[in-house]
């Protein structure tokens, strides 16, 4: 009896351990995961599936903007739409740009390999 009394009291300091090192770290903004956690998790990242803290946080954002009166959903609206299109232009200069630098390497490579330059001929002159 005095054993299982001394087992049952060891068990609960660590819980009580582990317990106060889990809010330490809650409350320090760390991830405070025990040995279940830490299984879920791995599992999570080899299944391949999303992470359930990008879903918690993206639930939670549709919740916040649900929540919203009209006139805010709609600016917030306006300016996802505004940051879209900012993108979608800057992706267009940066394929614009990948082309032309693609054609200045090739330029460039075949001035390098020997060929020289082809020559500028001049209006006016006569040969």
């Amino acid at each position: 009896d005095e054993d299982e009394d001394e087992e049952d009291e060891e068990e609960e300091d660590d819980d009580a351990r582990e317990y106060k090192r889990e809010l330490r770290a809650e409350m320090s903004g760390k991830s405070y995961g025990g040995s279940v956690a830490k299984q879920s998790a791995a599992k999570g990242r080899s299944s391949g599936k999303p992470d359930a803290a990008a879903l918690q946080a993206e639930e939670e954002k549709e919740l916040a903007i649900m929540m919203m009166p009209r006139k805010k959903k709609r600016l917030y609206d306006r300016m996802q739409h505004g940051i879209k299109k900012k993108e979608a232009a800057a992706d267009v200069l940066r394929k614009k740009r990948e082309v032309i630098d693609e054609k200045a390497t090739r330029a460039k490579g075949q001035w390098r390999s020997g060929k020289p330059p082809p020559k500028k001929q001049k209006v006016g002159a006569k040969d």
